[in-house]
């Protein structure tokens, strides 16, 4: 599998990022969130879409919500091949959320992707195992 993150896998929209916060399950690590939706395939093949969310009141600037954003999508692209072995094999369909929430007493700006890539990790892994566990 390549280490790509291809426009059919990014969700977009208001709505559907709010319909997977309101209705799904979550897993979370230190610093992430992680909402998610799953449902059976018909063709047998899983699939896997993710959108990447940093709330305005937790990052004020525009500026630090995008570079969160960036490390996000990088962290999520590099460690996506466990995720997306689970979703085939299970055949589902997996739809994530992954919110950066900020940790009070912390500093954005000096936020590295050391961190961002182990708290991504960490709630992949989780996921992971809540999917197992039904699947």
């Amino acid at each position: 599998m390549r280490n790509t993150l291809h426009k059919s896998e990014i969700l977009r929209g208001f709505s559907v990022f709010s319909d997977i916060i309101r209705h799904g399950e979550c897993a979370q690590s230190q610093g992430l969130r992680a909402y998610f939706t799953r449902g059976r395939t018909e063709s047998g093949r899983g699939h896997v879409r993710v959108g990447f969310a940093v709330a305005k009141k937790d990052v004020p600037l525009a500026v630090d919500r995008n570079r969160v954003k960036r490390l996000l999508r990088e962290a999520f692209r590099k460690n996506k091949s466990a995720l997306h072995a689970a979703v085939t094999g299970g055949g589902l369909d997996v739809s994530v959320v992954l919110m950066f929430r900020f940790l009070r007493g912390s500093n954005v700006r000096t936020l590295r992707y050391t961190a961002v890539e182990k708290d991504v990790k960490e709630v992949l892994t989780k996921l992971i195992s809540l999917l197992s566990g039904i699947s």
